[in-house]
């Protein structure tokens, strides 16, 4: 997508040329970082290392749009560069810190190699607009109150919030029938994102989320319905008493009473409930599948670490299950269904094999990077 494509887009959604937030968007700031090859962000605030050279806001860092979804990724080698999930408006307008062979392009992923003759190659994996980033969509749904909040940092909700959150509305939008559990997202009723308190917080649809904010469901319905939910979730689950009546007892010793006819009140087991942590038909559910996944994502994230470790930077788990989280459309990484076990092993097989050290292991000979699940499954039959 070229400059004059990107404008006709713009014009065709009714929206600004250029990306109305690019001044505060961290996916942008990090954008220019990587593209810019700027050093000194492990021990430096990386806000601080692009402000020094007049790239962001010198109020940046108060009013910083957080990054949402895809999480910003490059492997920056001798004869191998390859980026993934950039801000589409670095490559095409800021041609002193864009990645050099995609200048002119709304690129946000690409690869470019070099072989042993000197011959190099570009390929642009993928281009957009700036509507379709996650913090633009974001922003829109909380246009009304952006400004109004702006000073105050954004908390998400915890992942145990965000499970009995779920439950109360029992896994679907609180005001529509939307059911995909991995698009559902949590709104901030009073308006105040750092507020995650239960109470604060109800699950909403990416369509209901954006009427609250355009109030075409008004404040008083979605505290309506909070209150609702919440009532309906404790009276569910409420411990009720459970009432014995004996009649006509025939004991040796019968009990003194109103015609040996009593009623005796027992309490139910007082101890915790038992919640299941992950659902039915889930990966979380079979040991085997469970466990032999979780080898996958361990080994790609050793892999993974002996490329990031040459530029001082560390592995993230959590922006890793995030990914595949939103990948796979799930609640979680051990929520996807065992239906989709097969799809999910080739995804992290193939991840594994893309990586760096992969790829060494190859030129020497050494092909098998994993084991296979039924090698696994030989391995840890009798261990569950």
């Amino acid at each position: 997508m070229n400059e004059k494509e990107y404008f006709e887009k713009s014009q065709e959604k009714n929206l600004p040329s250029r990306c109305p937030i690019l001044d505060y968007c961290t996916r942008r700031a990090y954008s220019l970082y990587f593209f810019g090859e700027f050093t000194g962000g492990v021990n430096e605030n990386i806000v601080k290392i692009l402000q020094r050279h007049n790239l962001l806001k010198n109020d940046f860092e108060e009013k910083a749009i957080e990054l949402s979804g895809e999480v910003p990724e490059v492997l920056f080698l001798d004869d191998y560069k390859t980026y993934e999930n950039q801000c589409p408006e670095v490559n095409l307008f800021d041609t002193t810190y864009a990645f050099r062979f995609a200048i002119g392009k709304a690129s946000t992923s690409g690869v470019w190699k070099s072989d042993s003759l000197g011959n190099s190659k570009f390929k642009n994996l993928k281009s957009r607009h700036y509507s379709e980033c996650s913090e633009f969509s974001r922003t829109q749904f909380e246009k009304p109150f952006v400004k109004r909040k702006m000073t105050q940092k954004r908390k998400n909700p915890t992942y145990r919030q965000k499970v009995r959150l779920l439950q109360e509305s029992k896994n679907q939008c609180a005001f529509c029938d939307f059911s995909d559990a991995g698009r559902i997202q949590f709104h901030h009723i009073d308006e105040n994102p750092a507020n995650t308190i239960l109470e604060n917080l109800i699950s909403v649809c990416p369509n209901c989320h954006s009427h609250i904010g355009e109030k075409v469901i008004t404040e008083n319905e979605v505290l309506n319905k909070k209150h609702f939910l919440n009532s309906n979730f404790k009276s569910e689950n409420k411990k009720e008493n459970t009432n014995i009546k004996i009649s006509k007892s025939t004991l040796n010793n019968p009990v003194v009473g109103n015609n040996n006819i009593i009623n005796i009140s027992v309490k139910t087991q007082s101890g915790k409930k038992i919640i299941q942590k992950y659902p039915n038909g889930s990966i979380g559910q079979n040991v085997l599948m469970c466990g032999y996944s979780k080898y996958l994502a361990d080994k790609y994230a050793e892999y993974k670490t002996f490329e990031l470790k040459n530029k001082g930077q560390k592995f993230n788990y959590a922006s890793f299950y995030g990914k595949v989280k939103k990948d796979f459309k799930a609640g979680g990484f051990f929520h996807i269904p065992e239906t989709r076990f097969l799809e999910l092993t080739t995804y992290l097989q193939s991840r594994i094999d893309r990586t760096i050290l992969a790829k060494v292991n190859k030129s020497k000979g050494i092909f098998k990077n994993y084991t296979s699940y039924s090698e696994y499954e030989l391995e840890n039959i009798g261990k569950e």
